[in-house]
């Protein structure tokens, strides 16, 4: 039979979502007993759509689990919302460039007229994707 540190480690090393009904009990630190009570997946809608359900001495409210999320980062400190990002971001190395072209006109500007165009991108050495300004053109490679 599985303890309750085991069945907390085997859902901390998986990082999905518990797909069974859960219920957690926090204590009241008033001391008035009014416990705060957290349940998951107690309907089919509700499993679908990732509500929680959030009881205070009998009085229900229902979340959005992404609502709940942005209460604990508001709640954390720089290094705990740092180790709730971390899962969810990643580290890449980017090149910024920043060049002036000279393009030689032909038609309706002066024959012979030269223009200047600043351009900047950027580029990532891993994938090999050039970023233009806001725009990104993914289906440019560099050769």
């Amino acid at each position: 039979m599985k303890t309750k540190d085991d069945i907390l480690n085997q859902e901390n090393l998986n990082h999905e979502r518990i797909r069974d009904r859960r219920k957690l009990v926090v204590g009241d630190v008033s001391g008035r007993s009014k416990d705060v009570v957290f349940e998951v997946n107690w309907n089919k809608f509700s499993k679908k759509k990732g509500f929680i359900k959030i009881s205070i001495n009998g009085v229900e409210a229902v979340v959005d689990r992404q609502q709940l999320w942005g209460v604990l980062f508001m709640l954390g400190s720089a290094y705990e919302q740092e180790k709730l990002v971390s899962p969810f971001m990643r580290k890449t190395v980017v090149s910024n460039y920043y060049k002036v072209i000279g393009v030689t006109t032909t038609r309706d500007v002066r024959k012979g007229e030269m223009i200047n165009i600043p351009l900047s991108f950027t580029i990532n050495p891993e994938t090999n994707r050039v970023v233009i300004g806001k725009g990104n053109l993914s289906k440019m490679r560099l050769t």
